[in-house]
């Protein structure tokens, strides 16, 4: 996912979870994320203007306790994340602010934060099964925005 979003060389860990700005506004970061999938529409938690330094990737369907460790991390300004009900990890942040916690959440939806990944594992498959065809068929997301 990293790869497809071209964040790579902004990675800081082995597992490209975590993904390093400089006071890069959120707002800078959804545009770029726009023009990743043009198609689709984004759940946003926090301030456009707020500067973001550290982000960290958590995708798929993850879990609200995932989040929240994540969130808890005084370094992290940012979650990016496939989807979660909307009762947990957007109150956690929605409270957080309210305590003057520099924190904010985007989230892709489950397929978008996914997708890359599969798409990743069909050409890692086809390195040593030869005998089987192996092909990625993109999904897309199943929403459409209004």
């Amino acid at each position: 996912m990293i790869e497809k979003i071209g964040w790579q060389d902004r990675a800081i860990d082995e597992d490209y979870r975590q993904i390093a700005f400089k006071n890069t506004s959120l707002k800078k970061i959804l545009k770029h994320l726009k023009k990743v999938f043009p198609g689709n529409a984004f759940y946003v938690i926090g301030d456009p203007k707020m500067k973001i330094n550290l982000i960290e990737y958590a995708p798929g369907a993850m879990g609200a306790g995932y989040h929240f460790n994540i969130l808890r991390k005084s370094e992290v300004d940012l979650l990016i994340a496939g989807e979660v009900p909307q009762w947990e990890t957007y109150e956690y942040i929605r409270d957080a602010r309210s305590m003057g916690m520099h924190k904010a959440a985007i989230f892709l939806g489950h397929v978008n934060s996914e997708e890359a990944g599969m798409e990743y594992a069909a050409r890692w498959m086809k390195r040593f099964i030869r005998d089987i065809p192996i092909y990625f068929v993109e999904s897309g997301s199943p929403y459409w925005s209004y």
